[in-house]
């Protein structure tokens, strides 16, 4: 047994992310241990749904050799699409038995995620790291600002939840669309980053308050006489 990078930056993620989650919980008045809780139990089936999943694309090297499907060091190999959409389904899972509001339990969760996906990546690419770092950094930035944005609270007397994880899926159709690149070419991930980014937008706007006929007819008031005289 020994210790790979991809080891050590998997730990540290995740304690470095947890962290995040802590203080998070803190500051939403959720209960620590139950979040907590999720995080780890969450985090424990990825890594095996990831596992199980890359045996099944790769039966030809594992076989049914039982041994050989828990040979992570000598036959290592996770599949990371399958560990982020089980992670992220059972926290909406977890969020749904405790009867918590969806929106802002993946608001809570998901960039604590993408920390730790960010420096899981340091052990392949600097450059994915860089993307879900930044990702993380600007859903931060955005946590802390979006309650006092009037443009996003539009007609409602209270901020909804939700833009965080409208702009999580963002970065990581951008952060998957890179990895994608270095295999599937440049059609298929441009094709995954603007299907990405349409989607958070469209999100986003629909978590906010605004109306979208009042928003057109604003536009029209607003940039119709100008069209008209051209």
């Amino acid at each position: 047994m020994s210790i790979t990078l991809f080891g050590l930056s998997t730990v540290f993620g995740f304690l470095v992310s947890g962290f995040y989650l802590w203080l998070r919980a803190k500051s939403e008045n959720l209960p620590e241990d139950e979040i907590f809780d999720i995080y780890i139990v969450s985090a424990i089936w990825s890594l095996a749904a990831s596992r199980v999943v890359e045996i099944a694309i790769r039966f030809n090297e594992f076989g049914w050799n039982i041994l050989r499907w828990f040979s992570v060091f000598s036959l290592p190999g996770l599949n990371g699409l399958a560990a982020l959409l089980t992670f992220v389904g059972l926290v909406y899972l977890a969020g749904v038995k405790r009867q918590w509001e969806m929106w802002k339990t993946w608001d809570v969760f998901l960039p604590s995620l993408m920390l730790w996906q960010g420096i899981i990546f340091l052990s392949f690419s600097v450059p994915a790291t860089g993307i879900w770092i930044l990702g993380f950094g600007i859903l931060a930035w955005i946590e802390r600002e979006y309650r006092l944005w009037d443009w996003y609270k539009g007609h409602h007397s209270t901020v909804r939840t939700g833009l965080v994880s409208a702009g999580w899926l963002g970065f990581e159709a951008l952060g998957i669309s890179y990895v994608a690149l270095q295999t599937k070419g440049m059609v298929f991930s441009g094709v995954l980053s603007a299907a990405g980014i349409l989607t958070m937008m469209v999100l986003g706007y629909n978590r906010s308050g605004r109306v979208l006929k009042t928003d057109i007819d604003s536009l029209k008031h607003r940039f119709g006489p100008r069209l008209k005289k051209h």
